[in-house]
């Protein structure tokens, strides 16, 4: 957990007043979050999110980290935050259900009690968003989306917004 509650702070005097993000965030939505300080806007690349627009807060947007030390997966939402164990033989695969950790961070921000003693139904949506991630995660790679746009891909806005704008 520790490794994973990194504060960030944004400042500017040009940004008027304080805003605290409850929800997860994640490293990706920093470039997307500049992007939109910066007035950029369009197509980006990655999976991020624009932190300050209000356009794209979701409550439930779940955050996703692995740690390969630690052969951990967590998915963090505002109200729980979900740790399994990844297989050794396989790091993209899960080890048996009993190392599993469903945890309420308001009520519980030690982390000490385990819903899963509760029922499996509080990890079901969770594990699908962790396992979603190990599925299209290799594709994001392998096709290039993981980093920033291509210089075609730039080029090309560059181009239409010239077109648009007028001489």
């Amino acid at each position: 957990e520790v490794r994973h509650r990194v504060p960030l702070i944004l400042y500017s005097p040009l940004l008027p007043g304080g805003r605290v993000l409850p929800g997860p965030a994640s490293q990706v939505d920093i470039p997307p979050t500049l992007a939109g300080l910066f007035g950029i806007r369009g197509d980006q690349a990655g999976i991020g999110c624009d932190l300050l627009d209000p356009a794209s807060e979701d409550p439930d947007r779940p955050v996703i980290t692995w740690t390969r030390d630690a052969q951990m997966i967590s998915v963090v939402t505002r109200n729980r935050i979900y740790h399994r164990r990844l297989a050794n033989e396989n790091p993209l695969r899960f080890q048996d259900v009993a190392e599993e950790i469903v945890i309420d961070p308001i009520l519980d921000p030690a982390g000490e009690h385990n819903l899963l003693g509760s029922g499996r139904t509080a990890a079901v949506t969770l594990e699908r968003a962790a396992q979603s991630y190990f599925e299209a995660y290799p594709w994001i790679v392998v096709q290039g989306r993981s980093g920033l746009p291509s210089i075609r891909s730039q080029a090309s806005r560059v181009a239409e917004k010239r077109k648009t704008s007028g001489p």
